[in-house]
C-alpha cells in the first residue's frame, strides 16, 4: 500500500511566500523537488503538455513552467519567446501528502473556489513516505485540462501572482464544506456542480 503522493498544480502560478503551507493535516502546498520536477515533466511529455516537445514548425508547446513569456510585436505581426528561468525561479508547485489520497478531490472542490481557481493534474504515488523514492504508480489526467493547458492562450501566458492567504483559503473552504450540517448538504450538490461549470468554462476556452 502506498504511504505518500503529490498532486502536481497544472494552473501556471507563481507563489510569493514561505513553503511549505499545511493546507490540512498531512497535506502541503509547496515547490517540486528536483526528483519530482524530472517525474513531472516525464508526465506532462507523455500528455504532450511539454516546453520540449516541438512541432514540425518552431512553436511553443505546453506550459512554461521553467520560463517567462515575451510579446514581441512586429507591424501587425506578432510572435512569443519564452526567457528561461533560473531553477529556483521554476514554477512546479505540487500538493504533497502523507497517507491516502482520498482528500485530493475534496481539496480540488475548495481550490475551484478561491480568486485565482486552481487545477490539479495527475498524481504521483510513492511506497515511501514523505515522497521519496521512486514512484510506484500514477493517477491520470482529466482530457478536458489536456486541451485547455496545451491551447494557445495558455501556452502564452505568464504566471498568475497567487498568494499565502489564497493557498490557506483552499484548506478553509475545506473545513467549511467538510463541517455541512446535513440540512445544508445542498451546498455540496452546488459545489460539484460548480466544478463541473468550471470545467466546461475551460473546455470552452481551449477551443
Amino acid at each position: 500500500m502506498f504511504k505518500s503522493g503529490l498532486a502536481f498544480v497544472l494552473s501556471h502560478i507563481d507563489v510569493k511566500c514561505d513553503v511549505p503551507i499545511e493546507i490540512i493535516p498531512n497535506h502541503y502546498f509547496r515547490k517540486a523537488r528536483p526528483q519530482e520536477i524530472t517525474q513531472i515533466i516525464k508526465m506532462l511529455e507523455d500528455f504532450e503538455i511539454s516546453f520540449e516537445k516541438m512541432l514540425k514548425f518552431p512553436v511553443n508547446r505546453g506550459i512554461p513552467y521553467d520560463s517567462i513569456v515575451k510579446e514581441i510585436r512586429r507591424g501587425n505581426s506578432c510572435q512569443y519567446e519564452r526567457e528561461k528561468l533560473p531553477p529556483e525561479r521554476w514554477k512546479y508547485w505540487v500538493v504533497a501528502f502523507e497517507g491516502s489520497n482520498a482528500e485530493i478531490g475534496s481539496l480540488q472542490y475548495a481550490a475551484n473556489l478561491i480568486k485565482n481557481d486552481l487545477d490539479f493534474a495527475f498524481q504521483i504515488i510513492y511506497v515511501n513516505k514523505q515522497q521519496e523514492g521512486e514512484p510506484v504508480g500514477w493517477m491520470g489526467m482529466p482530457t478536458h485540462l489536456r486541451e485547455y493547458y496545451s491551447s494557445h492562450n495558455a501556452v502564452n501566458s505568464n504566471a498568475v501572482k497567487v498568494d499565502q492567504e489564497e493557498i490557506k483559503k483552499i484548506g478553509e473552504i475545506y473545513n467549511l464544506y467538510k463541517k455541512l450540517p446535513s440540512e445544508y448538504q445542498y451546498i455540496n450538490h452546488f459545489i460539484t456542480h460548480f466544478n463541473s461549470l468550471s470545467l466546461c468554462r475551460k473546455i470552452t476556452n481551449a477551443k
